[in-house]
């Protein structure tokens, strides 16, 4: 091998590898921007959203007003407002003229005795509120929940012995509502059975009392009725397998019927000529071939 060949192998060598080191610092700078915008673009996307608003503002005023009872009013708070007194011949009975007694029938399920009361519950609500929101709606949800805060102080306000307070009634009256996802004529799903009979069966012959060491039997088994009446007025009927194909041709012939009944007669003479003249131009071509 020459000298002038041998200088000139090294040389290209050397410029082969210097390009080889470029390339590859180019490939990562690039490998490196395209990774750096795909994470921009994913975080610009990612964000929360309030999707169950009466859930979610139901557990934030109970949690605040958790707060406030326990490191502002020094417990005062909660007994003030937000517990519902008991009945006739309870220590503190519910008065009939006075109209804050009133007011704490619907405020009694935002009060709680103590945290553990209040994280018991609220995480329950977390869980089967969005979904019972998603389903039925915001607004029927608001009113499910006013309903059965009313008649769980009323109950506790004609029976009861003891003040009570908390959300419990709404935890059972959501835990019966999710339970029944559907119902078609003359069946009840074997699972909202199951579901009654742990959670409200099991109240009444567990205790055998509306009261049992601070906890209020009555408020469960009444929030667990009016889950399952809600669940019976509010859960959309389901349709035999087929009947819904049936019922949206049905549906689909009534409403071509209506659009043409709505049509001028002048309209529907032309298109019923159109189709004759369509249909007689194809007959001829049949005749052809």
């Amino acid at each position: 091998m020459t000298l002038k060949t041998f200088i000139r192998f090294r040389l290209n060598f050397y410029l082969q590898t210097a390009y080889t080191q470029k390339s590859l610092e180019a490939r990562r700078s690039f490998y490196y921007t395209v990774t750096m915008q795909e994470h921009t673009e994913v975080r610009s996307k990612i964000r929360v959203t309030y999707n169950a608003p009466v859930t979610l503002t139901f557990v934030a005023v109970c949690t605040l007003i958790m707060l406030l009872d326990t490191y502002v009013f020094d417990r005062h708070l909660a007994a003030a407002l937000f517990i519902i007194p008991g009945g006739k011949y309870s220590s503190h009975p519910f008065d009939w003229k006075a109209p804050l007694d009133y007011f704490r029938l619907f405020s009694h399920v935002f009060g709680h005795a103590d945290w553990q009361h209040l994280i018991s519950n609220m995480s329950l609500v977390l869980l089967l509120g969005p979904i019972i929101e998603s389903r039925y709606g915001s607004r029927v949800l608001a009113l499910v929940i006013t309903i059965t805060a009313l008649v769980t102080g009323v109950i506790n306000a004609c029976l009861i012995t003891h003040p009570e307070m908390g959300a419990s009634s709404v935890v059972f009256m959501m835990i019966m509502l999710a339970s029944f996802t559907s119902f078609a004529k003359n069946e009840i799903p074997l699972s909202f059975i199951l579901v009654f009979i742990l959670y409200i069966g099991g109240q009444f012959f567990n205790f055998g009392t509306l009261q049992h060491n601070g906890i209020s039997v009555a408020a469960h088994i009444a929030g667990g009725l009016c889950g399952s009446l809600f669940a019976f007025l509010l859960t959309p009927q389901k349709f035999p397998a087929g009947a819904e194909d049936e019922n949206s041709a049905k549906q689909n012939a009534s409403e071509r019927t209506q659009s043409d009944a709505s049509e001028p007669s002048g309209k529907r003479d032309v298109k019923i000529g159109a189709k004759k003249s369509a249909s007689k131009k194809h007959t001829k071509g049949g005749k052809k071939r």
